[in-house]
C-alpha cells in the first residue's frame, strides 16, 4: 500500500507567484487570499507594497518562502507621481491635502538638484503612517489610535533617482502617456540600457523594420514626419498638435505610444492586428494586450480604423488616433 501523506507534506508546490497588485489592497490581503485559494501552508511575499502601490509583488509559496530574506536585498525600481506643494498627514495621498507653499517657481533644474540629495547611501526616517514596528507594534496603528510614533532612521541605498517628468505650476496634472513612461523604466532597469534602442533592436530590426519603425525618432529622420493634427475646441476644423509636433517629444518616444512609423510600417501593424496580434508566424503582442487595443482603445475590431500615409514619410501616434497631414 502507498505511503500515508502526512502533515509535513506541502498541499500546494513551493515556488514564487508575481502578482501585479491592484491600488487599495495591502500586501497582506493578497496573501491572505491566495493562501485561502491554493491550501498552501505557508505563503509569504518578498517585501510590502503600501495599499496605495500598485505593481509586482512576488509570493512565496512553501519551501520558498525561505527566499524572502534574499529578495529583500535585490534591486528594486519605483515610479511615483509627486504633487508639490501640498503635505498630508499620512505622507501619501490617503489624507486630506494641506497647502504648505506655492511650488510655481520651481523648475525641472531644481528638481533634479534636489534628487541628488537622496541618492547613494542615505538614512531614510519611515513615515508614521508605515508598517515598521515601533516598540513591537505597528507604526500606522499606533498613528491612526492617536500617538505620534517616531521610527528609527534605516541606512537604505538608493542606485539612481531619476526626474522623468515636470509639469510646472500649481495644478495637478497627470500626464496622459504615465503608464508608457513606467514601462520604459522598467525596460531600462531590466537591461541596462535606454529602451528605445531595446525595442529597435529586438522588436523593429527583427520585423525588417529598422528604418520604418521608431519608438524615439534620430534627429536625422525629422525631414521625414508629418505634423500631427487633432480637432479644434469648437469642432469646426483640425489644428497643429502643440506637443506631440516638438522636437523633444519625436526623440523621447514612450513605448506602447509616441511611436512613428513609414506607411510600411503601419501596414505591418495593421497586418498584425488582424491576425490577432502575430506578424509572419511571430506573436508581438499578448493576447490581453489584443484585446485592450481592439476594444478598450478604438472600441471595435480594427477593420473599423483607417490611417493616411504617404510612402516614404513618418506619421506619429501618441497613444490615440491624430489626424495625419501629409508632408510637404
Amino acid at each position: 500500500m502507498p505511503p500515508r501523506p502526512t502533515a509535513d507534506v506541502p498541499s500546494f508546490p513551493p515556488g514564487v507567484l508575481n502578482v501585479d497588485k491592484a491600488a487599495g489592497e495591502t500586501s497582506f490581503a493578497v496573501v491572505n487570499r491566495l493562501r485561502r485559494l491554493t491550501g498552501a501552508h505557508r505563503v509569504g511575499h518578498a517585501g510590502t507594497l503600501d495599499p496605495l502601490a500598485t505593481g509586482v509583488l512576488p509570493i512565496l509559496f512553501e519551501s520558498a518562502t525561505r527566499l524572502a530574506e534574499f529578495a529583500l536585498r535585490l534591486e528594486k525600481t519605483y515610479v511615483a507621481d509627486i504633487h508639490l506643494g501640498y503635505t498630508t498627514a499620512t505622507d501619501d495621498a490617503e489624507a486630506e491635502r494641506e497647502p504648505v507653499g506655492d511650488p510655481g517657481r520651481l523648475t525641472a533644474d531644481d528638481l533634479t538638484q534636489a534628487l541628488t540629495a537622496f541618492s547613494g547611501r542615505i538614512l531614510q526616517e519611515p513615515p508614521a503612517f508605515s508598517a515598521v514596528k515601533v516598540d513591537g507594534k505597528r507604526a500606522y496603528k499606533l498613528a491612526r489610535q492617536g500617538e505620534d510614533p517616531r521610527p528609527k532612521a534605516r541606512e537604505v541605498e538608493v542606485y539612481e533617482v531619476r526626474l522623468l517628468e515636470f509639469t510646472p505650476g500649481s495644478k495637478v496634472h497627470y500626464h496622459g502617456l504615465t503608464a508608457h513612461w513606467t514601462l520604459g523604466v522598467l525596460i531600462e532597469a531590466v537591461t541596462g540600457r535606454d529602451f528605445r534602442d531595446v525595442i529597435r533592436e529586438t522588436v523593429a530590426e527583427p520585423l525588417g523594420l529598422g528604418r520604418e519603425l521608431y519608438v524615439g525618432l534620430p534627429e536625422s529622420e525629422f525631414a521625414r514626419t508629418a505634423d500631427m493634427h487633432e480637432p479644434t475646441a469648437k469642432g469646426d476644423g483640425y489644428q497643429p498638435s502643440a506637443e506631440p509636433n516638438t522636437a523633444d517629444w519625436r526623440r523621447g518616444g514612450a513605448p506602447g505610444g509616441a511611436g512613428y512609423g513609414t506607411a510600411r510600417a503601419m501596414a505591418a501593424l495593421y497586418q498584425m492586428m488582424l491576425a490577432g496580434g502575430e506578424l509572419n508566424g511571430t506573436r508581438i503582442i499578448s493576447p490581453l494586450s489584443f484585446f485592450h487595443s481592439q476594444v478598450i482603445v478604438s472600441g471595435g475590431p480594427c477593420g473599423g480604423s483607417h490611417l493616411r500615409a504617404a510612402s516614404d514619410h513618418f506619421t506619429g501616434s501618441p497613444g490615440s488616433s491624430p489626424i495625419i497631414k501629409s508632408p510637404r
